[in-house]
């Protein structure tokens, strides 16, 4: 099921089962999430809502049933219109809806960058974990290459507490300095089913929480595509068995 607004733009695309018989689709006039993807089928508790963008403006949208197969997209039906609008006045006055909905997107838009970094660094860590086995494994390689590897481990961990807070405070309760991401989950949270805007706080936490990302992104890509890269191309050099995310040798 394809959502395109006024303009023509698509807003959604929605997928449904294509079988015979009746079935039903349903549009939560919500913008696509922007968690990092996951193919793992989603463990939702019951009084939990599935990932969701910002809601949608009010106005003009059309719907049309669409079948995906191996000879492509194929419509099964023409566009049918319908119209989105606002049960109540939900706007705080001198916070128009079109506004909620930019600082939605902005606060989206780092709550998506937020997870891929997250998602980046794991994927790192585990990368480093491989290299120092492979490194035990290279009698070739210099041990020095171990000492950058725990100084990347420390680097990355650093990172890991400003980016996603610290879990050992966290698992003793312990208060702790909020992280990036707690910050920017905050800043989009409150308005996720809400017309009537941020509040001050949300704000505020939006600016620490892009201003801070802003330091950290740039470390964590120095480390990981300066640092680490280097790291691999010396146990290559040395023979090192194959470690996922490396290049396969010419």
């Amino acid at each position: 099921l394809t959502v395109r607004d006024a303009g023509g733009d698509i807003v959604r695309r929605l997928t449904g089962p294509a079988e015979s018989g009746l079935q039903r689709i349903s549009w939560d006039l919500h913008y696509p999430p922007v968690d990092p993807i996951d193919l793992a089928p989603p463990e939702l508790a019951p009084w939990a809502s599935p990932p969701a963008g910002p809601l949608v403006l009010p106005g003009s949208y059309s719907a049309r049933l669409e079948l995906l197969s191996g000879d492509g997209l194929r419509p099964l039906s023409e566009p049918q219109s319908f119209e989105v609008t606002v049960l109540d006045n939900r706007s705080l006055p001198g916070q128009p809806v079109a506004a909620n909905l930019e600082y939605a997107r902005r606060a989206a838009e780092l709550n998506r960058r937020v997870g891929g970094a997250a998602a980046e660094l794991e994927s790192g860590e585990t990368k480093l974990e491989y290299l120092e086995k492979a490194l035990v494994e290279t009698p070739g390689a210099d041990l020095i290459l171990l000492e950058q590897i725990r100084d990347l481990e420390r680097a990355l961990a650093e990172v890991r507490v400003r980016l996603l807070g610290d879990q050992v405070r966290s698992r003793y309760r312990e208060p702790s300095v909020p992280s990036i991401r707690r910050r920017a989950r905050l800043a989009a949270s409150g308005i996720a089913d809400s017309r009537y805007g941020p509040t001050g706080t949300q704000r505020e936490s939006l600016e620490m929480a892009a201003g801070e990302f802003a330091e950290v992104g740039a470390q964590l890509e120095r480390l990981l595509e300066e640092d680490l890269p280097a790291i691999e191309v010396a146990l290559e050099e040395a023979g090192a068995p194959w470690t996922p995310g490396r290049r396969l040798p010419e």
